[in-house]
């Protein structure tokens, strides 16, 4: 064989070689490129409306909202300081009775000096009629003058409640919400709840025994009562000279201390019927 055909033939392999070499690579190539596009795909994330969050500045602070959740709540809405409706529903129903309270003894007193002083311009009884009425009279000015100054603090501590609830950002319907009054007894009540509830009702008919009994006092005795002082009255024959409302007043106050009787002798029944005795 001639040399330059040994030559063509070395060539031609090296050729055939470089070839194989190449294409050998261009295989790694693509095969990495293939990698690379599948570790792309992997990773890449398709974004709805629900992952584009409005970022807020890290020094802007979030308004107060009503629509802020209590921790572990998904239901009560809270203002900026976590109170909810309840919270705001007890203090203004509070609040509101001051003002109720002070507005409705106001009426009272006013109607009290009214008769005070019908009665001591028309009694014919032999008595000294001044001697009984005219301190009635002098003290229930006073209380008047004292009740004025109570209704016009009520006034402006509910005045103040307001602006403190338009400051917490809730709702300003929450000022007349009722919830508070609203309670339900709780699944599964307990002794102390039974005990508190019955304290709660004791209250109201004691509070309301208690107006009849001061003006029952006053009449008797000519003074307001002291801390010391009984209210209850020890002998109702009251004798000639006594004022002749005290009967009539007699009669209100055992009416309301039966039904005070009655309440209580029927919740104290409810308790026994849940397996609870209170007294």
């Amino acid at each position: 064989m001639k040399l330059k055909h040994v030559l063509l033939i070395i060539s031609c392999l090296f050729c055939l070689a470089t070839l194989l070499m190449a294409q050998e690579d261009l295989g790694e190539v693509a095969r990495k490129e293939r990698e690379r596009q599948a570790a792309i795909k992997q990773k890449s994330r398709v974004f709805t409306n629900q992952d584009v969050v409005t970022k807020r500045p890290a020094d802007q602070t979030p308004p107060p909202s009503a629509e802020a959740k209590k921790p572990g709540s998904e239901e009560e809405p809270v203002d900026s300081q976590g109170h909810g409706e309840k919270y705001w529903s007890e203090k203004f129903i509070a609040a509101k009775k001051k003002v109720a309270d002070a507005e409705q003894r106001q009426k009272d007193l006013e109607a009290q000096i009214r008769d005070y002083n019908y009665r001591l311009l028309n009694q014919t009884d032999v008595y000294d009629r001044e001697h009984l009425y005219m301190p009635l009279i002098d003290q229930a000015s006073k209380d008047v003058s004292k009740n004025k100054q109570e209704q016009e603090e009520a006034k402006a501590a509910l005045d103040d409640l307001y602006t403190e609830l338009d400051k917490s950002g809730a709702p300003r319907e929450w000022a007349d919400s009722t919830l508070a009054t609203e309670d339900k007894p709780p699944e599964h009540p307990t002794l102390e709840y039974y005990q508190e509830q019955l304290k709660k009702l004791d209250a109201e008919y004691e509070g309301t025994e208690r107006s009849y009994k001061v003006q029952r006092f006053q009449l008797i005795n000519r003074r307001l009562p002291t801390d010391q002082d009984s209210l209850d009255a020890v002998d109702q024959n009251y004798g000639l000279g006594s004022d002749p409302s005290l009967p009539q007043l007699d009669t209100k106050i055992n009416e309301i201390e039966q039904k005070h009787k009655e309440a209580r002798e029927e919740f104290i029944r409810k308790a026994g019927a849940a397996g609870f005795t209170i007294s």
